[in-house]
Parts: C-alpha cells; structure tokens; sequence
C-alpha cells in the first residue's frame, strides 16, 4: 500500500479502488476499473471527473454519497404524491419515477393513508410515471393485497410502464382506465355496490298488479336518449358506407341498435346485424347465415376496436333506479305488462316523469319470443319491390321470428326503450323519437305502450337472493354464461325477476359521438 498526497488532499490505492478526500472532507467514492494506474495518472482522472464531470477512459466513476457527507453530490428527485379522498375512494397521483426510491416514497403513503380506516377502494394514477422497475411492482403487488376485497384501478399506465408490467405477468390484474374521473366514479359505484346489501330491508317497496319492486335510489340528474341515424334507413335498407359510424365502447355502454364489429368496413358491412352493449359488453347477429352472435368485452377502452353502427340509441346518463322485480305470474310477466305497470307507478310518484323511459335488465326470463334481421339492410340489398322490409310481402324473407316461445327458462341481459302512450309526449322532439320505434308484424304488442328491447340470451343464472346492482349482475352473467343467442325482444317475452336500472328520458337528442 503507498501512500502520498498533493494539492487533493490524500489518496489510498488498494489495487482497483481508489477513495479521494479533499482536506479532510469526503467527497465521494471512485469506482477505478483499470489493473494498474501509476498514482500521479489516477489523479489526473480524479482531477478530469471533478472538473469536467465526463468520463476519462478506461476508467469509470460511480459517485457514492459517504454517510459524513454534507450533501450528495447526485440525488434522485423525489416522487410527489398527492392523496385525496373522494368520498370513501382514495386517490393516489403519482409523478416521478417508481424505482427503488420513489417505490419507498410510494410505499410510505400507502401506509399512511391505508393504515387509517375510512376507505372503501383506491384509484392510482400513474399518468405522470415514465419509469418503473421490480421496486414499484413489488408496491402494486403489496397494494393489492391491501385492497383486497376492495376495489383496485388503475389511470394512465405509461407505454414503458404498461410493458414491465406485461413481462412480470400482471397486466390484466386490474382494470385500467384513461382518466382518474372515469376511474374514481366506478370505483365509487362498486364501493357502493358493496355495501348495499346492508340498507335491503330499508328499501322502498311498491305492489305493482303484475308483482312487486323494491327500489335502490339512484341519480337525481337527467338523463337522455342519443340517436344516431333513422330506423327508417334499416327498413328501407338504404344504409350506405357514409351512414356509418365508429364510437368506442365507453360512448355506448347501454344501447340498441344495428351493427357489427371489424377491423375494416368490408369485415362487417356485408353482415351487420341486430346489436346490443349491456353493461360495456357489445353483442350482435351477424347476418352470415350462421344465427350465431359474437360478443366482445373490453377491460380497457380505446379506439384500436370500435362499434360500427348506421343506426343506435344510446342511454345518455346514470340509472336513475335500480329496481328488484319479482313477479306474481309463475312464467312471469310480459315486457308489454311491465312497462305499463312502470308507466303507471312512475306517473304516480315521480312529478319529472314525461313518458318515456329506458331500462337495462338482468333478468330470469320464462318464455322468449323475438325476431332478427337476415340480412345486413344496406342499399345494395334494397327489395326489388321497392317497399320496406318489414312489408308484409317482404318480411318472411328479411326476419327469422317466433310464434312460439324460441327459449324458455333463461338468462336474458335487456337493453330497451318505453314510450306511454297515454301521457303527453308533447316534450319530446317527435321527429327524434319516430328515429326510435318502429312496428314489427310479428310483434302482439299494445296499443297502450311503444317498445323497442333488445336482448342477448344464455342458460339460467340464478340471481343472489337479495341483489341490489344491475353492474354486478350483468359482470356476473358475462364471467359465467355462454351467449347462445341474441334477438330484437318481442312484448310477449316473460320476466320472472330481474334486476332493472331505471332511467327517466329527459329529452331525445341527436347522437354527435362517433367518427
């Protein structure tokens, strides 16, 4: 071991380390790579490192604050985080990197917050993280441990991000979202889903003639009916390339309609069909000759997949109820029935009632009756006779319908529209609500009530005894059943018990969303 000094102060060589001091004071720690270096040559390298702070080959430098040190000479900056609590959701933002430190700092306020009662579930918003290793990962993974019953979402997971969490095998671990608003409000909705079965017995209760509901409040705004194209262009069968239109998953989360799904036009134009979204989860009926439907459900929403419709209704808003239903008929109760048994309790209790309202349901259905479209209604298989499809010397032809029960005993998700005919409509932009409705030969319906339902079918999925959110039911259907068959509903259809969400259409107004 040699020792000497100069003008740096003192130097130790032991062999590939060498550890500089200035006057006493420790600056850092060099990490020396070469075999050998005369002293006079690592001072020089020492001298270019704190001078120039550039690399002098073929050594390599690595500052390493001494616990003594008066400061770092190079620190990583902090994470900011900010913890908020939306009601009984947290939010946590984050921005920096989720390495080492940052997962510490992370890790601290996850404790700090988590650690206290008065949370239900938590949303975390990476959107400012560029930058995470196995640090930040082993943080999501302890944080959904800690969670756990409750919910977990995450908000804009970065590119690079989104790929270490792929190569460590948890990408689909929780459902991600584009906006902490969209994030908080549906963790929102499944902390209260969670805790609804506690207020059942509190519940309001109402005897209709043909059963009983009890109701879960919902929102107080207003909701609305978006239309996008005319059911006159379907009947017709005058639908052009031009008339369709692309809208995402999260723009028509309950609705009905026409439509098809495809990476281009000429996937689904040819075949369009009769199509719902219940819930998120988009069906329809290609027109292919094979009456089989295709579904697709999305945990993340985006514009690489969309819906192709020429024509949908879309229900605008939040439920307004959500409604248990059970009826007092053993193979249940009509649609056309229970509408108009809606139509009168709403009348009766809800002064903001205008005679139109939309439902979405999971429902215990006893007989089904419906009718679906065989060919895609576009210009180039307009009928020859120049009349509508549903003419009678054309109907046959363009509809497979039922007579007779074409299921019983199933699960049905419904998504469907309800005018009163006995309230005024005078509301209503009337030339936007005739875009709506249309009327099927095959249909028995009323002359009291104008529907339009659609429905998608699968084998009988008990509901839980005492069920209070329609989101959790129709999750459940979707995790567990086999979509076997999807129809425009006809008013004869039955309903035994179902769990209805409840919208009161405010207004009818054109559909701008899509491209």
């Amino acid at each position: 071991m040699n020792k000497g000094s100069n003008a740096w102060g003192n130097r130790i060589a032991f062999g590939r380390l060498i550890i500089g001091t200035c006057s006493g004071r420790s600056i850092f720690t060099v990490i020396y790579l070469a075999r050998r270096v005369p002293p006079r040559n690592a001072d020089a390298c020492l001298m270019k490192k704190v001078g120039s702070a550039s690399l002098h080959p073929p050594v390599s430098f690595r500052a390493l604050p001494l616990a003594h040190s008066a400061a770092p000479c190079y620190s990583q900056p902090r994470m900011n985080i900010t913890t908020e609590d939306r009601g009984q959701c947290v939010l946590f933002t984050l921005d920096g990197r989720a390495d080492g430190q940052g997962a510490r700092q992370w890790q601290a306020a996850i404790n700090d917050r988590l650690g206290k009662p008065g949370w239900g579930g938590v949303v975390l918003d990476l959107s400012g993280v560029n930058y995470i290793s196995s640090a930040g990962v082993r943080v999501l993974a302890h944080l959904h441990r800690t969670c756990t019953p409750s919910p977990l979402f995450l908000v804009g997971v970065q590119d690079y991000c989104m790929k270490v969490l792929k190569i460590s095998g948890i990408h689909k671990t929780w459902p991600i979202y584009s906006t902490a608003a969209e994030a908080v409000a549906i963790c929102q909705q499944k902390i209260s889903e969670n805790t609804a079965p506690d207020v059942w017995d509190t519940l309001q209760t109402a005897d209709l003639p043909c059963g009983r509901i009890r109701v879960v409040p919902g929102t107080a705004d207003r909701c609305s009916a978006r239309v996008l194209g005319r059911i006159n262009n379907v009947l017709d069968s005058t639908i052009t390339r031009a008339d369709i239109k692309s809208k995402r998953f999260s723009e028509t989360e309950y609705s009905l309609g026409l439509g098809g799904l495809g990476g281009n036009m000429d996937d689904y134009f040819g075949i369009m069909g009769e199509m719902i979204t219940v819930g998120g989860t988009m069906v329809w009926l290609p027109t292919d000759g094979n009456d089989t439907p295709d579904f697709l459900t999305p945990r993340n929403d985006g514009e690489d997949v969309l819906i192709h419709t020429p024509f949908s209704v879309t229900m605008a808003g939040e439920f307004n109820m959500t409604l248990i239903f059970d009826s007092n008929q053993p193979r249940g109760t009509t649609m056309s029935a229970l509408y108009r048994a809606l139509f009168d309790w709403l009348r009766a209790t809800r002064p903001d009632f205008r005679g139109a309202l939309a439902l979405s349901a999971c429902a215990e259905m006893g007989d089904v009756y419906g009718a679906g479209v065989l060919r895609s209604p576009v210009l180039e298989n307009k009928p020859q006779n120049g009349l509508q499809i549903t003419h009678q010397s054309n109907y046959s032809s363009w509809f497979e319908y039922d007579e007779t029960p074409r299921l019983t005993n199933v699960t049905g998700l419904i998504t469907g529209i309800g005018l009163d005919l006995r309230h005024s409509l005078d509301d209503y932009d009337r030339e936007l609500v005739g875009r709506c409705f249309y009327l099927n030969p095959a249909n028995t319906g009323s002359m009291t009530e104008m529907l339009h339902n659609h429905a998608v079918f699968c084998p009988r999925i008990r509901l839980p005894a005492r069920p209070t959110s329609l989101e959790k039911e129709i999750a459940e259907v979707t995790k567990r059943g086999s979509f076997d068959d999807m129809r425009h509903l006809f008013d004869a259809s039955t309903i035994q018990r179902a769990v209805i969400g409840l919208s009161l259409i405010a207004n009818f107004e054109p559909d701008y969303e899509g491209q």
